[in-house]
């Protein structure tokens, strides 16, 4: 009982109770385990840093509380599209941090095109009976095998900024030169 006690403390010191993802202690703990098991197997890995585009506006017109819902529903559509492998956390505010496990530029791009889809296609319905369309913009990187989170973030974080620059609603990896930004026309 006071292992199972302790395991239940555990997981909710490292849950988003919003979300129910990881939250950032979580994160950081997980990004830890995986980068070691990384070490062994070589596997390269991805690090996307997802922003809920424009969530104040929502905020103003439709309340916190629909901000909240439009941040627990975006959660949602990108964990269906993550493998058992995969890590995603709240990082904090309407940003989201995903680690992705055994990817290659290709499918770091894949994964940013699928989420920025699932965002935008269909309108969230909120509790209020309202329906908005959110947009998502993504910065992503690969990881080099010596990288700390704090270095990985930074570059995920200039290419998020990219992203936003390029008018949201897409995403960019980073280094850019690498992988031109793609994005996903509103239409």
């Amino acid at each position: 009982a006071v292992r199972e006690r302790t395991e239940q403390l555990e997981r909710l010191a490292h849950a988003d109770p919003l979300t129910g993802v990881f939250n950032r202690r979580g994160f950081e703990r997980a990004f830890a385990k995986s980068r070691s098991r990384a070490g062994r197997t070589g596997h390269q890995a991805g690090l996307l840093l997802v922003d809920l585009d424009n969530l104040k506006p929502l905020n103003d017109r439709h309340g916190h509380q629909s901000g909240d819902e439009a941040i627990a529903e975006l959660a949602r559509r990108m964990t269906t599209l993550l493998r058992d492998r995969d890590i995603c956390a709240r990082w904090g505010g309407d940003e989201f941090i995903l680690l992705l496990d055994n990817v290659d530029r290709d499918e770091v791009s894949a994964i940013s095109t699928a989420i920025v889809a699932a965002a935008a296609e269909q309108p969230v319905i909120l509790d209020s009976g309202a329906s908005v369309f959110v947009s998502t913009s993504i910065g992503a990187t690969l990881l080099e095998p010596d990288d700390t989170l704090a270095e990985a973030a930074s570059r995920a974080d200039e290419a998020l900024y990219v992203a936003k620059r390029n008018g949201r609603n897409g995403f960019a990896v980073s280094p850019p030169e690498e992988l031109p930004l793609r994005r996903r026309s509103n239409g």
